[in-house]
């Protein structure tokens, strides 16, 4: 997918491998009147590909960026690094380049940990949003890292890609974590998301000021 609109200066674009990466990011560069880019990363990217979009950004024209890199693959040589939160070093990357005003990241709930990534928003950035991206995969814990949104600072954002329906447990998880958390929008959608914990939801947002989008569409309520 590639979309631009000359008037607004918007490029949107999904890579899907380090070589695609390569080419766009040359173009970009070179490019003029590009203000605002959204891309996402639909591979298993690396530090490399990561590094190729810092340092295209700080040549380019843009002042805005949406970046999805929610297959980011942080480095798995853990006894060669000083610590798991250099493992993720390659993230901040991102906020690096001086001429950004507004920065929207989406990553994997795994990937947004106060201790490995961000706890302040840097000078340079007017607006820093995270997006969290809970999936699923073998031996996932749901309720314990739903449970995660309640504990994590910087966290405007969720999309909630899976939700399984186990009864009075997984309405517990949804309640626990969003009464307290700070999320501003919340996306449930096509999903199983039935009456009773749609119910369990808004108890919850009863007691949670932040949020002000929440979506639940095309679920069974």
């Amino acid at each position: 997918m590639e979309w631009f609109d000359e008037q607004l200066g918007t490029v949107e674009i999904s890579l899907q491998s380090s070589f695609a990466a390569t080419e766009f990011f040359g173009t970009l560069v070179k490019a003029k009147g590009v203000l605002e880019l959204i891309v996402e990363f639909n591979w298993r990217c690396t530090r490399k590909d990561i590094e190729l979009l810092r340092d295209a950004m700080k040549k380019s024209s843009g002042v805005i960026l949406h970046v999805d890199l929610q297959y980011f693959q942080p480095s798995s040589l853990r006894t060669q690094l000083p610590s798991v939160s250099a493992r993720y070093e390659p993230l901040r990357m991102v906020l690096e380049p001086n001429n950004l005003h507004s920065l929207h990241l989406a990553l994997p709930l795994d990937l947004i940990r106060p201790s490995n990534f961000i706890t302040r928003r840097p000078p340079h950035l007017t607006r820093l949003t995270l997006e969290l991206k809970v999936g699923v995969n073998k031996g996932f814990d749901f309720y314990k890292r739903v449970r995660v949104l309640s504990e994590i600072p910087n966290i405007n954002s969720a999309t909630i890609s899976w939700y399984p329906s186990t009864g009075k447990k997984g309405e517990q998880a949804l309640f626990d974590a969003f009464k307290a958390s700070t999320l501003a929008t919340l996306e449930i959608s096509q999903y199983l998301i039935r009456e009773k914990e749609a119910q369990v939801l808004f108890e919850a947002l009863k007691i949670n000021s932040t949020l002000t989008t929440l979506n639940l569409r095309n679920n069974s309520i």
